[in-house]
């Protein structure tokens, strides 16, 4: 059974999202906290539209403080987008928990040669033949040269199937260098490994001052900087997603929830006391809510829908 709260108006979200914009922007005027607690008790809705983002703010790292011309460009930039600027704080929260050397680097990323946006897959031919594919919010950079095919996964996740060339071909990660050995593979980036799965062929893992690791047809890795471990049985199959499939096997529902929240805009958050419950099952991408009323079909949980951009798992 699903249960679905009264949706909350989309003025009021925005106002609280600039309210834990400026709060956590690191400059604050002496009466702000004053303004701010008369806004929260003016109306019943804004104290429900604040515990919501805040609950968002919880499954970030404690936020340290943007630098104030940040938070004010954002503000201002996304003032006339009301969907992008309802999307604003889950950039923000990020940010803030990185902080600022994390706000710089990634701001000082190249222009990737081959991208995608939230929910978005795609497919590319590269000037060699192979054929590269972009899931969820990737970004990639193109180096090739008359010595090298190089490609750099700026972030999250790719699939190759490389053409035969007498140049090697390098997928570099910020964990790894790659070496495709006529492979056809998927490489996902996460803030602390890559994953690695070979579908057919080989791959060449390389490390600073550890020796080369060769990955075979069937055969999944989980690589840090300091070791590469060998994944018997994966909870996911990471190149499904190329055919618009999530295969889960006894995947814990909060990182199912993960999982999915990647291809859609807005939250998807997972209650603490279901967290652990095992999911297995194949789960269409382009259709995120049928997976979840399939969910609360099959499992003991509903699914609370709070805005467009704002949906929970909580036990039944």
């Amino acid at each position: 059974m699903k249960a679905t709260t009264p949706e909350l108006p989309e003025a009021i979200l925005d106002q609280a999202i600039d309210w834990m914009v400026r709060l956590h922007s690191g400059e604050q005027r002496p009466s702000q906290q004053a303004e701010f607690s008369h806004w929260l008790a003016a109306n019943p809705l804004h104290a429900l539209a604040w515990q919501a983002l805040q609950h968002t703010e919880q499954r970030f790292q404690k936020l340290a403080p943007l630098p104030p011309q940040v938070a004010l460009q954002t503000l201002e930039s996304l003032g006339r987008q009301r969907l992008d600027r309802r999307q604003a704080i889950k950039l923000l929260s990020l940010f803030g928990a990185v902080g600022t050397s994390g706000w710089l680097a990634w701001d000082h990323l190249p222009v990737a040669d081959y991208r995608t946006s939230t929910g978005e897959r795609r497919s590319f031919e590269l000037s060699d033949g192979s054929r590269l594919q972009l899931n969820t919010g990737s970004a990639v950079l193109e180096r090739f040269d008359a010595r090298q095919r190089l490609l750099e996964l700026q972030r999250g996740e790719i699939h190759l199937d490389t053409h035969g060339d007498p140049r090697p071909f390098w997928v570099h990660t910020r964990h790894t260098r790659l070496q495709a050995l006529g492979a056809h593979f998927s490489v996902r980036q996460d803030e602390r490994h890559t994953d690695l799965q070979v579908d057919q062929g080989a791959v060449g893992i390389h490390r600073a001052a550890a020796e080369t690791l060769i990955a075979t047809q069937g055969q999944n890795y989980r690589i840090t900087p300091t070791q590469s471990i060998r994944v018997a049985q994966p909870a996911r199959d990471g190149s499904a997603w190329t055919r618009g499939q999530l295969v889960a096997r006894q995947l814990p529902l909060a990182e199912l929830a993960r999982e999915l929240e990647r291809h859609r805009h807005g939250w998807l958050i997972c209650a603490d006391t279901i967290a652990d419950l095992r999911v297995s099952g194949v789960f269409q991408l382009g259709d995120i809510d049928k997976a979840l009323d399939a969910l609360a079909d099959s499992l003991p949980v509903r699914i609370e829908r709070t805005t467009r951009l704002w949906t929970r798992i909580v036990p039944a």
